[in-house]
């Protein structure tokens, strides 16, 4: 009989090896997908308080200093027909855990509209 001592470890090895690629990859996914949301509420919140009190996106944005974004650009900034107000900010996402990170930075944006009235 042959001695099959041994012959799990190198399944093992590849199923640890998967099994820290997809957490790797769950956590990443997550993180984006969060800064996401949060960027477009801040997109909401910027979009609602120039439709309501005039306060441009620049403005509100240093007013409420939104450090924890970084590189925060505004890329649009609209009233539309004196009462709809269109807004699309973006800022750089990068991943929490860095392992396989070749790309750096992503840039990641939020779109948001009001209306006054």
């Amino acid at each position: 009989m042959k001695n099959e001592r041994g012959s799990i470890a190198p399944l093992g090895i590849g199923l640890t090896v998967l099994l820290l690629a997809t957490i790797i990859a769950l956590v990443s996914a997550g993180s984006l997908y969060v800064f996401q949301a949060r960027l477009k509420s801040l997109a909401e919140f910027a979009a609602l308080s120039e439709a309501q009190t005039g306060l441009s996106v620049a403005e509100y944005l240093s007013e409420t200093n939104q450090r924890q974004f970084l590189n925060l650009i505004v890329l649009r900034d609209e009233t539309l027909d004196g009462r709809t107000v269109e807004v699309a900010i973006c800022a750089s996402w990068s991943p929490p855990l860095k392992l396989f990170d070749l790309n750096g930075e992503k840039r990641v944006c939020g779109k948001a509209s009001a209306r006054n009235g």
